[in-house]
């Protein structure tokens, strides 16, 4: 069973869209808008992108998707490395500094881990990240072929 419209990207990140829309009146008439979507997850467990809340798969759910807000689900056991500055563009050596090209934003990345298990990820320059988490312990995080850039772990229950 899943919802029409929702998809995973690789297998372990889904996206829910919120496809159909109620159109309000007047860009002021806010109060008709859609604000939740059904989704299915699949078996596992999934975090919600936005809140971290944890929910089980294998279920369908009524959760919150105000217009512009897209519903994200991460599952249990992944690693997701995020740039933790905005990107403003992926071009490089750009001269205005007040533009966040690619070198300002790969100084460093936030490693986050989601729930509990093993698992092991390639960046796209080969650097090696590895993250664990037991129940009742604290996740280990390891970076092998690091290329200088800082690295902060996130680890979410």
């Amino acid at each position: 069973m899943k919802t029409e419209f929702e998809f995973l990207l690789g297998d372990r990140v889904l996206v829910a869209p919120v496809i159909e829309e109620v159109i309000p009146k007047t860009q002021s008439d806010m109060s008709i808008a859609r604000d939740s979507n059904k989704v299915y997850l699949p078996e596992g467990n999934w975090f919600h992108y936005w809140s971290n809340a944890k929910f089980a798969g294998k279920k369908t759910y009524k959760v919150f998707a105000k217009p512009g807000f897209l519903p994200l689900f991460i599952k249990e056991g992944t690693i997701l490395p995020l740039f933790d500055k905005p990107v403003d563009t992926f071009v490089e050596n750009v001269e205005d500094d007040r533009i966040n090209d690619f070198e300002k934003v790969n100084q460093s990345i936030e490693i986050r881990f989601y729930g509990y298990g093993k698992n092991k990820l390639t960046l796209w320059d080969g650097t090696e990240i590895e993250c664990s988490r037991e129940r009742g312990k604290a996740g280990e995080m390891k970076v092998i072929n690091e290329h200088g850039r800082v690295y902060k772990s996130v680890f979410i229950d």
